[in-house]
């Protein structure tokens, strides 16, 4: 039976923790104390009344965070809680897996403390070589494959020789030099690799991607997260990254999510920014993902996929053109099963968290507010808005707390909010600390009226616990 919400809409902001996990001294001691929404505020205080009047400043661990404004009890119209981090690992995929009801329980592996293996990078430079018809010769930095993208390609031993080495091979007739391939590691399960755009176009980009992520990760069983494709622009010692055509090609989820019961029962589900990236697209019609170019324009999509009543689905548009399509009312007509929407806000973490600048992360947030601020004005009672996160990052956290003294630019292990607005909530509700990210997911089902244990109870929802009727009684 189909629930009270027609559209529901999951939007993670990335990176935004509410303090230490509960776990955290036992599986990341480096991370203890952190408090990313805290101890940022300290440093720039939140100014984000759409939140606040969702009870941000209620949710647990948060007591202490500045804010410019107070919200009073009685304004709250909105459920608040915290979700405790509880599978394996710290990092977006299995964030956005444990969201949509998987939690990953096999770690995936790092290369940040030892570097890359050897057969790793060997079986790299055999699969592109035999993909591109020319030699590849992986590089790397020198020291440690854990290093700042923009650092890494700016290194005249790393950007520049790869450019070079693209000229070379353009201009060469007879012995074709190795092509220079930039591949590092960062504190995340990531093989991350940084192609110029002069050297090679954007489609065969993603065509080393994906030719990573099956030929050498999935054949050979290096358990890898995600590969990520990092396409610059520039000249020696100003390259610059291309956010919009990054793509990141994860591991499938290794059971079933709330995605692939949705999609089987015939539910539209729509992707955007990173989100469907970090499940490996399964379940998600490639016509149904809009990467965004900017956090502003992934809410601009938002909020349009949001405001429409009918599911474009009928005749569905090329990949790439679903805003358009949107926009010019494309669908026809509505087929009345409903929608979700998964988001990703993806600059906390890679532009603010990961580079530890905590006026800036604030900043982000409370811009990202003033958009969730109009989709609220806009939102029916047959809609519910889900605002969460994947992991902590915390901005200020620049030494890790193990003892070693080290310097940290990692996520960090810490539970994360959860908020919920709809117009029909008309009063604060304390959600509380849940068990498991899985919560969100349980909570879809509900709605849909999906049935996630057949026969022997399984994995996929066996942590989560649905809040659908403490926030619709």
């Amino acid at each position: 039976m189909k629930g009270p919400f027609d559209t529901i809409a999951v939007t993670v902001i990335d990176g935004v923790g509410c303090g230490e996990a509960d776990d955290c001294e036992k599986t990341y001691p480096e991370d203890r104390g952190a408090n990313s929404l805290v101890h940022a505020s300290i440093v720039q205080p939140i100014d984000a009344p759409a939140l606040q009047s969702m009870g941000l400043e209620r949710i647990p661990g948060l007591a202490e965070m500045r804010t410019k404004h107070t919200t009073p009890w009685k304004d709250i119209r909105g459920a608040f809680g915290a979700m405790e981090s509880t599978f394996a690992g710290k990092g977006s995929p299995e964030g956005h897996q444990a969201l949509m009801g998987w939690e990953v329980k096999e770690p995936y592996l790092y290369f940040d403390k030892d570097g890359f293996p050897a057969a790793l990078i060997v079986a790299i430079e055999r699969e592109l070589t035999q993909l591109l018809h020319r030699p590849v010769e992986v590089i790397r930095y020198p020291g440690t494959d854990d290093v700042s993208g923009t650092v890494f390609i700016n290194d005249p031993r790393i950007g520049e020789v790869h450019l070079k080495s693209g000229v070379m091979v353009r201009r060469a007739h007879h012995d074709i030099p190795p092509l220079k391939l930039p591949v590092y590691a960062s504190s995340d399960s990531v093989i991350q690799i940084a192609i110029h755009q002069e050297v090679l176009p954007q489609k065969v980009i993603e065509t080393i991607g994906r030719t990573v992520r099956e030929k050498v990760c999935n054949a050979l069983g290096f358990r890898v997260g995600r590969v990520i494709m990092r396409p610059f622009i520039g000249k020696p010692g100003e390259f610059e990254r291309v956010s919009a055509d990054r793509r990141d090609y994860a591991s499938d989820p290794d059971g079933p999510t709330v995605i692939d019961h949705l999609t089987n029962a015939g539910v539209p589900v729509f992707g955007i920014g990173k989100a469907a990236d970090m499940l490996n697209r399964r379940g998600f019609p490639d016509w149904s993902i809009e990467k965004g170019g900017d956090d502003m324009e992934r809410m601009e999509i938002l909020r349009e996929w949001m405001c429409r009543k009918d599911t474009p689905l009928l005749n569905p548009p090329p990949k790439g053109e679903v805003l358009p399509h949107l926009r010019q009312g494309y669908g026809g007509q509505a087929r009345g099963e409903g929608k979700l929407i998964f988001a990703n806000l993806n600059a906390t973490d890679e532009l603010y968290g990961h580079r530890r600048k905590p006026k800036e992360y604030v900043e982000h947030i409370n811009m990202i507010d003033r958009t969730i601020g109009t989709i609220m004005r806009t939102m029916n009672d047959r809609t519910l808005l889900i605002i969460t996160s994947d992991h902590g990052n915390d901005p200020t956290h620049t030494t890790r707390m193990d003892g070693s003294g080290k310097p940290h630019t990692n996520h960090t292990r810490e539970r994360v909010p959860l908020l919920c607005f709809s117009p029909r909530i008309t009063q604060p509700i304390i959600l509380g600390i849940r068990e498991s990210y899985a919560d969100i997911a349980a909570t879809i089902a509900k709605n849909f009226g999906i049935e996630l244990c057949h026969g022997e109870r399984s994995r996929t929802m066996g942590n989560g616990k649905s809040f659908l009727e403490e926030i619709t009684t």
